[in-house]
């Protein structure tokens, strides 16, 4: 993968692995056996979750239990402290990780994008949340390679206020298409249920980056290719990278 090239590739679909490449390897959702697998089978990018533990680590995990992600014991991840955390077994020998600690591993490998979708807090603290990621990512020096999402979008717009060159992506359309590129977001990515024909026309007329999740069947992905996607996120990127007739150069 190349992945400053995306932008002059054209008609190529990014697949995006949904919490690493999980479904058909040995690693975990979320984990880092998953993710670095994601890496080494070429997909354009991989996309996980992030959380505040107890003592306001940025951890990943979807949430709000460890178990959604394989995890044992299933203990709640914002009354967690990290240290507790670290000692979830996510099987083969993987542990929840801290989303420096998955930046620091996959940064120096093939450009790999990551998406890192930036989840709510159960304590009021969703601001917080998203400052703490965008300065983790700055200072692993992964802006370039980073697509933030979302489905508060107040966490979105606190990115951009710190810095409006990074991309970031709504998962819940709760304004109109023209109000996003005015607000600085990059790209769109909503559920698949939620397109038709005449929101992509819109998204695309504003200049909208499309993405659409948890796309897992051939035909479905057939369709967004169809329509013109610029990514795919599913939990069968194997899948969707045959779809492709050559490997996804893309940037996220």
């Amino acid at each position: 993968m190349i992945i400053s090239n995306y932008n002059e590739t054209i008609g190529i679909t990014g697949v995006v692995a949904h919490r690493g490449a999980h479904k058909h390897g040995p690693g975990s959702p979320n984990s880092m056996t998953a993710f670095k697998d994601a890496v080494t089978k070429g997909f354009s990018a991989f996309e996980c979750d992030v959380l505040l533990s107890k003592d306001k680590q940025v951890v990943v995990a979807h949430g709000p239990g460890t178990g959604c992600d394989g995890g044992k014991p299933d203990i709640p991840v914002h009354s967690s402290t990290y240290a507790q955390l670290s000692r979830v077994d996510l099987g083969n020998g993987d542990a929840v990780p801290l989303l420096e600690d998955v930046l620091r591993q996959v940064t120096g490998q093939n450009n790999t994008g990551i998406v890192i979708e930036v989840k709510e807090t159960q304590d009021g603290n969703n601001l917080l949340l998203a400052r703490k990621v965008y300065d983790i990512v700055k200072n692993q020096k992964a802006l370039s390679r980073v697509q933030f999402i979302g489905f508060n979008y107040e966490q979105l717009l606190e990115i951009l206020k710190i810095d409006n060159s990074v991309r970031c992506s709504p998962l819940e359309h709760c304004r109109d298409v023209v109000q996003y590129a005015v607000d600085g977001m990059w790209g769109v990515d909503f559920h698949k249920d939620r397109y038709d024909k005449k929101l992509v026309q819109a998204c695309k007329k504003a200049g909208l980056k499309l993405n659409t999740w948890t796309v897992n069947s051939p035909r479905m992905m057939k369709k967004f290719k169809k329509w013109g996607f610029d990514f795919i996120t599913t939990d069968e990127p194997e899948k969707c990278l045959k779809i492709e007739t050559r490997y996804c150069i893309t940037t996220i």
